[in-house]
Protein backbone atom coordinates (compact mmCIF):
# COMPACT_ATOMS: atom_id res chain seq x y z
CA UNK A 1 0.00 0.00 0.00
CA UNK A 2 1.43 3.45 -0.94
CA UNK A 3 2.37 6.39 1.27
CA UNK A 4 2.51 10.15 0.77
CA UNK A 5 5.84 12.09 0.67
CA UNK A 6 6.06 12.27 4.50
CA UNK A 7 5.35 8.61 5.07
CA UNK A 8 1.64 8.71 5.92
CA UNK A 9 -0.68 6.18 4.25
CA UNK A 10 -2.07 7.67 1.08
CA UNK A 11 -5.92 7.69 1.17
CA UNK A 12 -6.11 7.11 -2.57
CA UNK A 13 -3.94 4.02 -2.32
CA UNK A 14 -6.10 2.74 0.55
CA UNK A 15 -9.23 3.25 -1.49
CA UNK A 16 -7.64 1.56 -4.49
CA UNK A 17 -6.73 -1.45 -2.38
CA UNK A 18 -10.29 -1.68 -1.05
CA UNK A 19 -11.69 -1.29 -4.56
CA UNK A 20 -9.48 -4.08 -5.86
CA UNK A 21 -10.72 -6.40 -3.11
CA UNK A 22 -14.31 -5.50 -3.93
CA UNK A 23 -13.82 -6.14 -7.65
CA UNK A 24 -12.20 -9.47 -6.92
CA UNK A 25 -15.12 -10.46 -4.67
CA UNK A 26 -17.66 -9.45 -7.31
CA UNK A 27 -16.03 -11.29 -10.21
CA UNK A 28 -18.23 -14.33 -9.77
CA UNK A 29 -21.38 -12.22 -10.21
CA UNK A 30 -20.17 -10.26 -13.26
CA UNK A 31 -20.29 -11.11 -16.94
CA UNK A 32 -17.11 -11.33 -18.99
CA UNK A 33 -17.93 -8.02 -20.64
CA UNK A 34 -18.52 -6.32 -17.27
CA UNK A 35 -15.20 -7.64 -15.93
CA UNK A 36 -13.30 -6.44 -19.00
CA UNK A 37 -14.99 -3.03 -19.06
CA UNK A 38 -14.47 -2.61 -15.32
CA UNK A 39 -10.77 -3.37 -15.56
CA UNK A 40 -10.34 -1.03 -18.51
CA UNK A 41 -12.19 1.73 -16.64
CA UNK A 42 -10.04 1.23 -13.54
CA UNK A 43 -6.83 1.49 -15.56
CA UNK A 44 -8.04 4.55 -17.47
CA UNK A 45 -9.33 6.36 -14.36
CA UNK A 46 -6.12 5.96 -12.41
CA UNK A 47 -3.93 6.78 -15.39
CA UNK A 48 -5.83 10.07 -15.74
CA UNK A 49 -5.39 10.84 -12.05
CA UNK A 50 -1.70 10.05 -12.06
CA UNK A 51 -1.06 12.21 -15.10
CA UNK A 52 -2.36 15.17 -13.11
CA UNK A 53 0.56 14.64 -10.76
CA UNK A 54 -1.50 14.21 -7.60
CA UNK A 55 -0.03 10.87 -6.57
CA UNK A 56 3.37 9.95 -5.31
CA UNK A 57 5.67 7.65 -7.23
CA UNK A 58 4.91 4.87 -4.76
CA UNK A 59 1.18 5.19 -5.35
CA UNK A 60 1.77 5.39 -9.11
CA UNK A 61 3.72 2.15 -9.01
CA UNK A 62 1.20 0.42 -6.73
CA UNK A 63 -1.77 1.55 -8.81
CA UNK A 64 -0.21 0.42 -12.04
CA UNK A 65 0.69 -2.97 -10.65
CA UNK A 66 -2.70 -3.53 -9.06
CA UNK A 67 -4.75 -2.45 -12.06
CA UNK A 68 -2.53 -4.50 -14.37
CA UNK A 69 -3.15 -7.51 -12.13
CA UNK A 70 -6.90 -6.93 -12.26
CA UNK A 71 -6.81 -6.62 -16.03
CA UNK A 72 -4.77 -9.82 -16.24
CA UNK A 73 -7.29 -11.67 -14.07
CA UNK A 74 -10.08 -10.48 -16.33
CA UNK A 75 -8.23 -11.49 -19.48
CA UNK A 76 -7.40 -14.88 -18.00
CA UNK A 77 -11.07 -15.47 -17.20
CA UNK A 78 -12.12 -14.63 -20.75
CA UNK A 79 -9.41 -16.82 -22.28
CA UNK A 80 -10.37 -19.68 -20.00
CA UNK A 81 -14.01 -19.32 -21.06
CA UNK A 82 -12.98 -19.53 -24.75
CA UNK A 83 -11.75 -23.10 -24.23
CA UNK A 84 -15.30 -24.24 -23.52
CA UNK A 85 -18.55 -23.87 -25.49
CA UNK A 86 -20.14 -20.48 -25.03
CA UNK A 87 -22.98 -20.52 -22.51
CA UNK A 88 -26.27 -18.71 -23.03
CA UNK A 89 -28.81 -17.49 -20.49
CA UNK A 90 -32.12 -15.77 -21.19
CA UNK A 91 -33.12 -12.71 -19.21
CA UNK A 92 -36.89 -12.34 -19.11
CA UNK A 93 -37.52 -15.78 -20.58
CA UNK A 94 -36.10 -19.22 -21.16
CA UNK A 95 -34.86 -21.55 -23.88
CA UNK A 96 -37.51 -24.06 -24.81
CA UNK A 97 -37.39 -27.19 -26.96
CA UNK A 98 -35.15 -26.86 -29.99
CA UNK A 99 -33.59 -23.64 -28.68
CA UNK A 100 -36.80 -21.62 -29.10
CA UNK A 101 -36.69 -18.46 -27.00
CA UNK A 102 -39.81 -18.18 -24.86
CA UNK A 103 -40.27 -14.68 -23.42
CA UNK A 104 -41.93 -14.54 -20.00
CA UNK A 105 -42.76 -10.83 -20.06
CA UNK A 106 -44.34 -8.41 -22.51
CA UNK A 107 -41.05 -6.52 -22.70
CA UNK A 108 -39.33 -9.24 -24.70
CA UNK A 109 -36.28 -11.28 -23.76
CA UNK A 110 -32.53 -10.76 -23.79
CA UNK A 111 -29.92 -13.38 -24.65
CA UNK A 112 -26.67 -13.08 -22.69
CA UNK A 113 -23.73 -15.19 -23.88
CA UNK A 114 -20.69 -15.93 -21.76
CA UNK A 115 -18.30 -14.26 -24.24
CA UNK A 116 -20.04 -10.93 -23.60
CA UNK A 117 -22.34 -10.97 -26.62
CA UNK A 118 -25.86 -9.68 -25.95
CA UNK A 119 -28.96 -9.97 -28.13
CA UNK A 120 -32.01 -7.92 -27.12
CA UNK A 121 -35.27 -9.13 -28.68
CA UNK A 122 -38.35 -7.08 -29.45
CA UNK A 123 -41.60 -8.15 -27.72
CA UNK A 124 -42.94 -9.58 -31.01
CA UNK A 125 -39.73 -11.43 -31.92
CA UNK A 126 -39.87 -15.15 -32.62
CA UNK A 127 -36.34 -16.45 -32.15
CA UNK A 128 -34.45 -19.72 -32.01
CA UNK A 129 -30.87 -20.40 -30.89
CA UNK A 130 -29.97 -23.05 -33.44
CA UNK A 131 -26.37 -23.81 -32.48
CA UNK A 132 -23.74 -22.74 -29.96
CA UNK A 133 -20.06 -23.66 -29.83
CA UNK A 134 -16.88 -22.11 -28.43
CA UNK A 135 -16.58 -19.74 -31.40
CA UNK A 136 -20.08 -18.28 -31.42
CA UNK A 137 -23.68 -19.16 -32.16
CA UNK A 138 -26.34 -19.19 -34.85
CA UNK A 139 -29.51 -17.27 -33.97
CA UNK A 140 -32.59 -17.51 -36.18
CA UNK A 141 -35.17 -14.70 -36.29
CA UNK A 142 -38.50 -15.87 -37.72
CA UNK A 143 -40.12 -12.46 -37.26
CA UNK A 144 -39.72 -9.28 -35.26
CA UNK A 145 -36.42 -7.52 -34.54
CA UNK A 146 -33.27 -8.06 -32.52
CA UNK A 147 -30.42 -5.79 -31.46
CA UNK A 148 -27.12 -7.68 -31.41
CA UNK A 149 -23.94 -6.50 -29.71
CA UNK A 150 -21.37 -9.16 -30.59
CA UNK A 151 -18.15 -9.27 -28.58
CA UNK A 152 -15.07 -8.70 -30.72
CA UNK A 153 -12.92 -11.77 -30.04
CA UNK A 154 -10.42 -13.31 -32.46
CA UNK A 155 -11.80 -16.41 -34.12
CA UNK A 156 -15.44 -15.58 -33.34
CA UNK A 157 -18.06 -16.89 -35.78
CA UNK A 158 -21.58 -15.58 -35.32
CA UNK A 159 -24.54 -15.95 -37.69
CA UNK A 160 -27.94 -14.30 -37.48
CA UNK A 161 -30.53 -15.78 -39.84
CA UNK A 162 -33.61 -13.71 -40.66
CA UNK A 163 -36.10 -15.35 -43.00
CA UNK A 164 -34.11 -16.49 -46.07
CA UNK A 165 -31.18 -14.19 -45.23
CA UNK A 166 -28.01 -14.96 -43.28
CA UNK A 167 -25.83 -12.33 -41.58
CA UNK A 168 -22.22 -13.22 -40.77
CA UNK A 169 -20.60 -11.10 -38.05
CA UNK A 170 -17.47 -11.09 -35.87
CA UNK A 171 -17.45 -8.06 -33.57
CA UNK A 172 -20.38 -5.83 -34.43
CA UNK A 173 -23.40 -3.96 -33.11
CA UNK A 174 -26.47 -3.83 -35.32
CA UNK A 175 -30.24 -4.21 -35.40
CA UNK A 176 -31.96 -6.71 -37.70
CA UNK A 177 -35.68 -6.91 -38.42
CA UNK A 178 -37.60 -9.38 -40.58
CA UNK A 179 -41.25 -8.95 -41.54
CA UNK A 180 -42.46 -12.22 -43.12
CA UNK A 181 -45.84 -10.76 -44.09
CA UNK A 182 -44.24 -7.99 -46.17
CA UNK A 183 -41.12 -10.07 -46.95
CA UNK A 184 -38.88 -7.20 -45.90
CA UNK A 185 -35.46 -7.27 -44.23
CA UNK A 186 -33.92 -4.27 -42.46
CA UNK A 187 -30.38 -4.17 -41.05
CA UNK A 188 -29.15 -1.04 -39.26
CA UNK A 189 -25.41 -0.92 -38.56
CA UNK A 190 -24.04 0.83 -35.48
CA UNK A 191 -20.44 -0.29 -35.77
CA UNK A 192 -18.31 -2.96 -37.41
CA UNK A 193 -19.09 -4.81 -40.62
CA UNK A 194 -21.29 -7.73 -41.63
CA UNK A 195 -21.86 -9.80 -44.76
CA UNK A 196 -25.39 -10.69 -45.79
CA UNK A 197 -26.33 -13.66 -47.96
CA UNK A 198 -29.78 -13.77 -49.48
CA UNK A 199 -31.88 -15.00 -52.41
CA UNK A 200 -31.68 -11.77 -54.46
CA UNK A 201 -27.93 -11.89 -55.02
CA UNK A 202 -25.35 -14.54 -55.83
CA UNK A 203 -22.73 -12.89 -53.65
CA UNK A 204 -22.55 -11.72 -50.04
CA UNK A 205 -23.43 -8.05 -49.57
CA UNK A 206 -21.02 -6.22 -47.23
CA UNK A 207 -22.45 -3.62 -44.86
CA UNK A 208 -20.35 -1.23 -42.75
CA UNK A 209 -20.79 1.13 -39.81
CA UNK A 210 -23.43 3.79 -40.34
CA UNK A 211 -25.27 2.03 -43.16
CA UNK A 212 -28.87 0.82 -43.32
CA UNK A 213 -29.99 -2.00 -45.59
CA UNK A 214 -33.55 -2.61 -46.71
CA UNK A 215 -34.46 -5.60 -48.88
CA UNK A 216 -37.99 -5.83 -50.30
CA UNK A 217 -38.46 -9.33 -51.66
CA UNK A 218 -41.70 -8.62 -53.49
CA UNK A 219 -40.37 -5.56 -55.30
CA UNK A 220 -37.04 -7.36 -55.82
CA UNK A 221 -35.26 -4.28 -54.54
CA UNK A 222 -32.18 -3.86 -52.36
CA UNK A 223 -31.49 -0.40 -50.92
CA UNK A 224 -28.35 0.63 -49.03
CA UNK A 225 -28.28 4.11 -47.52
CA UNK A 226 -26.48 6.00 -44.80
CA UNK A 227 -28.17 6.09 -41.41
CA UNK A 228 -30.36 9.17 -41.10
CA UNK A 229 -31.08 9.44 -44.81
CA UNK A 230 -34.72 9.45 -45.87
CA UNK A 231 -35.50 6.10 -47.52
CA UNK A 232 -36.54 6.15 -51.14
CA UNK A 233 -40.26 5.65 -51.76
CA UNK A 234 -40.63 2.37 -53.70
CA UNK A 235 -44.06 3.45 -54.95
CA UNK A 236 -42.69 6.41 -56.92
CA UNK A 237 -43.05 10.15 -56.48
CA UNK A 238 -46.71 10.17 -55.44
CA UNK A 239 -47.00 11.76 -52.02
CA UNK A 240 -43.28 12.53 -51.87
CA UNK A 241 -42.04 15.67 -50.15
CA UNK A 242 -41.18 18.75 -52.22
CA UNK A 243 -37.54 18.47 -51.17
CA UNK A 244 -35.95 15.35 -52.65
CA UNK A 245 -34.47 12.81 -50.26
CA UNK A 246 -30.69 12.34 -50.14
CA UNK A 247 -29.59 9.84 -52.78
CA UNK A 248 -29.45 6.20 -51.78
CA UNK A 249 -27.63 3.36 -53.50
CA UNK A 250 -30.41 1.28 -55.08
CA UNK A 251 -29.50 -2.10 -56.46
CA UNK A 252 -32.37 -3.58 -58.47
CA UNK A 253 -32.18 -7.34 -58.64
CA UNK A 254 -32.73 -8.90 -62.07
CA UNK A 255 -35.58 -11.30 -62.68
CA UNK A 256 -33.17 -14.18 -62.07
CA UNK A 257 -30.10 -13.93 -59.83
CA UNK A 258 -26.85 -13.75 -61.84
CA UNK A 259 -25.61 -17.14 -60.63
CA UNK A 260 -28.74 -18.95 -61.70
CA UNK A 261 -28.91 -16.90 -64.90
CA UNK A 262 -25.46 -18.13 -65.86
CA UNK A 263 -26.46 -21.63 -64.86
CA UNK A 264 -29.51 -21.55 -67.12
CA UNK A 265 -27.33 -20.85 -70.12
CA UNK A 266 -25.54 -24.12 -69.38
CA UNK A 267 -28.61 -26.19 -68.60
CA UNK A 268 -28.49 -29.51 -70.42
CA UNK A 269 -30.62 -31.71 -68.19
CA UNK A 270 -34.16 -32.88 -68.94
CA UNK A 271 -37.37 -31.90 -67.20
CA UNK A 272 -36.40 -28.39 -65.98
CA UNK A 273 -38.17 -27.78 -62.69
CA UNK A 274 -37.98 -23.98 -62.99
CA UNK A 275 -36.26 -23.73 -59.62
CA UNK A 276 -34.29 -20.72 -60.86
CA UNK A 277 -37.53 -18.75 -61.23
CA UNK A 278 -38.78 -19.99 -57.87
CA UNK A 279 -35.51 -18.89 -56.28
CA UNK A 280 -35.89 -15.43 -57.79
CA UNK A 281 -39.29 -15.20 -56.09
CA UNK A 282 -37.72 -16.20 -52.77
CA UNK A 283 -39.49 -19.59 -52.62
CA UNK A 284 -36.69 -21.28 -50.72
CA UNK A 285 -38.79 -23.79 -48.80
CA UNK A 286 -40.74 -24.89 -51.85
CA UNK A 287 -37.52 -25.73 -53.73
CA UNK A 288 -36.19 -27.78 -50.83
CA UNK A 289 -39.54 -29.52 -50.32
CA UNK A 290 -39.74 -30.36 -54.01
CA UNK A 291 -36.25 -31.85 -53.92
CA UNK A 292 -37.12 -33.94 -50.87
CA UNK A 293 -40.31 -35.24 -52.50
CA UNK A 294 -38.50 -36.14 -55.72
CA UNK A 295 -35.51 -37.56 -53.90
CA UNK A 296 -32.37 -35.49 -53.46
CA UNK A 297 -30.15 -38.14 -55.04
CA UNK A 298 -32.41 -38.29 -58.11
CA UNK A 299 -32.31 -34.51 -58.45
CA UNK A 300 -28.54 -34.42 -58.11
CA UNK A 301 -28.17 -37.03 -60.85
CA UNK A 302 -30.75 -35.72 -63.33
CA UNK A 303 -31.52 -32.05 -62.74
CA UNK A 304 -30.38 -29.40 -65.19
CA UNK A 305 -27.48 -27.14 -64.35
CA UNK A 306 -29.84 -24.24 -63.66
CA UNK A 307 -31.91 -26.37 -61.30
CA UNK A 308 -28.83 -27.66 -59.51
CA UNK A 309 -27.51 -24.13 -59.06
CA UNK A 310 -30.89 -22.99 -57.74
CA UNK A 311 -31.07 -25.99 -55.38
CA UNK A 312 -27.57 -25.18 -54.07
CA UNK A 313 -28.53 -21.55 -53.47
CA UNK A 314 -31.80 -22.49 -51.78
CA UNK A 315 -29.99 -24.97 -49.54
CA UNK A 316 -27.36 -22.37 -48.60
CA UNK A 317 -29.99 -19.77 -47.76
CA UNK A 318 -32.06 -22.39 -45.92
CA UNK A 319 -28.97 -23.46 -43.93
CA UNK A 320 -29.12 -26.98 -45.39
CA UNK A 321 -25.36 -27.05 -45.87
CA UNK A 322 -25.12 -30.77 -46.64
CA UNK A 323 -27.56 -30.51 -49.56
CA UNK A 324 -25.83 -27.33 -50.77
CA UNK A 325 -22.45 -29.04 -50.69
CA UNK A 326 -23.76 -32.07 -52.60
CA UNK A 327 -25.48 -29.92 -55.22
CA UNK A 328 -22.36 -27.83 -55.82
CA UNK A 329 -20.20 -30.96 -56.03
CA UNK A 330 -22.64 -32.45 -58.54
CA UNK A 331 -22.43 -29.28 -60.64
CA UNK A 332 -18.67 -29.61 -60.87
CA UNK A 333 -18.85 -33.30 -61.72
CA UNK A 334 -21.68 -33.19 -64.28
CA UNK A 335 -20.92 -29.87 -65.98
CA UNK A 336 -17.11 -29.55 -65.88
CA UNK A 337 -15.67 -26.41 -67.43
CA UNK A 338 -18.94 -24.47 -67.33
CA UNK A 339 -19.10 -21.09 -65.63
CA UNK A 340 -21.58 -22.38 -63.07
CA UNK A 341 -19.22 -25.26 -62.21
CA UNK A 342 -16.34 -22.82 -61.76
CA UNK A 343 -18.47 -20.61 -59.50
CA UNK A 344 -19.33 -23.70 -57.46
CA UNK A 345 -15.69 -23.87 -56.34
CA UNK A 346 -15.99 -20.47 -54.66
CA UNK A 347 -19.32 -21.33 -53.05
CA UNK A 348 -17.88 -24.59 -51.72
CA UNK A 349 -15.11 -22.50 -50.19
CA UNK A 350 -17.69 -20.33 -48.46
CA UNK A 351 -19.41 -23.40 -47.06
CA UNK A 352 -16.18 -24.86 -45.70
CA UNK A 353 -15.13 -21.52 -44.22
CA UNK A 354 -18.49 -21.19 -42.45
CA UNK A 355 -18.10 -24.75 -41.18
CA UNK A 356 -14.71 -23.87 -39.69
CA UNK A 357 -12.52 -25.90 -42.06
CA UNK A 358 -10.08 -23.20 -43.13
CA UNK A 359 -7.76 -25.60 -44.96
CA UNK A 360 -10.51 -26.91 -47.26
CA UNK A 361 -11.84 -23.39 -47.77
CA UNK A 362 -8.40 -22.18 -48.85
CA UNK A 363 -8.09 -25.06 -51.32
CA UNK A 364 -11.42 -24.22 -52.92
CA UNK A 365 -10.62 -20.49 -53.13
CA UNK A 366 -7.26 -21.33 -54.72
CA UNK A 367 -8.94 -23.63 -57.23
CA UNK A 368 -11.47 -20.94 -58.12
CA UNK A 369 -8.67 -18.43 -58.73
CA UNK A 370 -6.91 -20.95 -60.97
CA UNK A 371 -10.05 -21.65 -62.99
CA UNK A 372 -11.51 -18.11 -62.98
CA UNK A 373 -8.71 -15.57 -62.33
CA UNK A 374 -10.96 -12.80 -63.64
CA UNK A 375 -14.25 -14.28 -62.49
CA UNK A 376 -17.06 -12.60 -60.61
CA UNK A 377 -15.83 -13.89 -57.26
CA UNK A 378 -12.11 -13.33 -57.87
CA UNK A 379 -11.67 -10.33 -55.49
CA UNK A 380 -13.63 -12.06 -52.74
CA UNK A 381 -11.86 -15.41 -53.18
CA UNK A 382 -8.40 -13.85 -53.10
CA UNK A 383 -9.22 -11.62 -50.13
CA UNK A 384 -10.69 -14.44 -48.10
CA UNK A 385 -7.79 -16.71 -48.95
CA UNK A 386 -5.37 -13.99 -47.79
CA UNK A 387 -7.07 -13.91 -44.38
CA UNK A 388 -7.03 -17.68 -44.11
CA UNK A 389 -3.35 -17.97 -45.06
CA UNK A 390 -2.48 -15.40 -42.41
CA UNK A 391 -4.52 -17.24 -39.76
CA UNK A 392 -3.04 -20.64 -40.65
CA UNK A 393 0.55 -19.81 -41.52
CA UNK A 394 1.27 -16.28 -40.32
CA UNK A 395 1.81 -12.88 -41.84
CA UNK A 396 4.96 -13.83 -43.75
CA UNK A 397 3.13 -16.42 -45.84
CA UNK A 398 0.18 -14.11 -46.35
CA UNK A 399 2.35 -11.21 -47.55
CA UNK A 400 2.67 -12.55 -51.10
CA UNK A 401 -1.09 -13.07 -51.31
CA UNK A 402 -1.64 -9.53 -50.04
CA UNK A 403 0.69 -8.07 -52.68
CA UNK A 404 -1.10 -10.04 -55.39
CA UNK A 405 -4.42 -8.70 -54.12
CA UNK A 406 -3.21 -5.09 -54.21
CA UNK A 407 -1.84 -5.56 -57.70
CA UNK A 408 -5.09 -6.99 -59.01
CA UNK A 409 -7.70 -5.21 -56.87
CA UNK A 410 -6.18 -2.02 -55.41
CA UNK A 411 -9.61 -0.63 -54.54
CA UNK A 412 -11.11 -3.90 -53.32
CA UNK A 413 -12.87 -4.65 -50.06
CA UNK A 414 -9.75 -6.25 -48.57
CA UNK A 415 -7.31 -3.56 -49.77
CA UNK A 416 -6.79 -1.99 -46.33
CA UNK A 417 -5.90 -5.29 -44.74
CA UNK A 418 -3.73 -6.22 -47.71
CA UNK A 419 -1.84 -2.94 -47.35
CA UNK A 420 -1.13 -3.67 -43.69
CA UNK A 421 0.19 -7.14 -44.56
CA UNK A 422 2.16 -6.13 -47.64
CA UNK A 423 3.78 -3.09 -46.00
CA UNK A 424 4.11 -3.76 -42.25
CA UNK A 425 5.34 -0.87 -40.07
Amino acid sequence: MGTDPVGHPDPAATHLHALAKLVHAQRGRMTNRQRAEGAHFLVARWTWSLRRGRRSLAVWTGAAAMTAALAALTLLAIQRDRTRPIACVVEGGRLGAGGVVEAETSKGAKLEFSDGTEVTLSPDAHTQVRAVDRHGARVYLTSGSAHADVAHIDGARWYFDAGPFSIHVTGTAFTVAWNPADEQLDVDMERGTVEIDGPLSDRALPLRSGQHLTVRMRERETVVRERGETPADPRGSAGAADTPAPPAAILDAPDIPPATSRAKANATGNGDRHWASALARGEIDSILSDAERSGVDTCLANASASDLAALADAARYGRQDDIARRALTSLRKRFPGSSVARDAAFLLGRLEEAAGDATKASSWYGLYMTESPNGTYAPEALGRNMNIVQALYGADRARDVARDYLLRFPGGTYATRAQALAHPP
